[in-house]
């Protein structure tokens, strides 16, 4: 019989795999056993120490890079902020030298309307952003 060279090469990665987590297994449930026994049954030296605390389980902190949490600054009521507003006049300022450019680049009659309400446009949104 012939077989295929995925099904034997995940049989032997099942294999490998099995191999390395079963004395896992195993060693796990030792460890289990042996804390089921009583305290009588164990040595006297065992009875009047602390067993070692093992930490295996789940941490209660993330690992990995965290970053420290900075609080957010308190807004008022935005009267004090020079920067508010200030997006839609710049867009009309960009905006209208884009059509200063555009009308210059078209030429003639059309390109010459463009461009000058380009600029008007640009100069609405120079005067709105220095005032």
């Amino acid at each position: 019989m012939t077989q295929h060279p995925r099904r034997s090469s995940a049989r032997t990665f099942l294999l490998a795999l099995a191999a390395v987590l079963l004395p896992a297994t195993l060693a796990a449930q030792e460890r289990a056993s042996a804390e089921l026994q009583p305290a009588a049954a164990a040595s006297p030296v065992a009875a009047t120490s602390p067993a070692p605390v093992v930490n295996s389980g789940p941490r209660l902190a993330p690992a990995g890079i965290q970053r420290a949490a900075t609080p957010l600054p308190i807004l008022g009521d935005g009267q004090d902020d020079p920067h508010l507003g200030v997006g839609q006049n710049l867009a009309l300022m960009g905006a209208g030298g884009a059509a200063v450019i555009v009308g210059l680049l078209i030429g003639g009659d059309g390109g010459t309307v463009i461009a000058i309400s380009g600029g008007v446009i640009a100069l609405v949104g120079l005067y709105r952003y220095l005032r």
